[in-house]
């Protein structure tokens, strides 16, 4: 499989689309497969982005990556959930942090992100379309988390 990522850039604007084209050649050297989904992932700097939003009502203050480290958490019922017993911030001691806490509805899923105070600039996930999704409106996504 060749995949070819792309990002594009463009003048005066202060974002960037990305996409990846996937190529499998057709013959006996290649064997046949099947991908379910693919997913594109940005790790964002953790002493900047502090600040979270899925939602107008949905947004927040975030654990650090390093309160999911065993020092600073005790491991639930699945490797996602976390219980912070001693987070960076201590305002969210006793707090369960799982991805799955931040996931929403296709239907719902429009521009999620995060937000830095110092510098003053958000990392946002815009989805301009459904049409590239499967499972219809009500299956739920992913969107930011830890």
């Amino acid at each position: 499989l060749n995949i070819d990522k792309r990002f594009i850039l463009l003048r005066g604007c202060s974002g960037f689309y990305s996409y990846a084209i996937y190529e499998h050649v057709g013959s006996p050297e290649w064997p046949a497969f099947s991908i379910g989904e693919t997913r594109i992932a940005f790790k964002l700097r953790k002493d900047k982005f502090h600040y979270m939003a899925v939602a107008d009502n949905r947004q927040r203050f975030m654990p650090l990556p390093d309160d999911r480290m065993p020092a600073r958490c005790q491991r639930l019922a699945y490797a996602e959930a976390v219980l912070l017993n001693n987070p960076v911030e201590p305002e969210l001691r006793g707090e369960v942090d799982d991805k799955y806490q931040y996931s929403c509805d296709n239907k719902d899923n429009k521009v999620h992100g995060w937000i830095s105070m110092d510098p003053p600039v958000g990392f946002w996930q815009i989805t301009p379309s459904d049409e590239f999704r499967s499972g219809g409106p009500v299956k739920q996504n992913l969107t930011s988390h830890v």
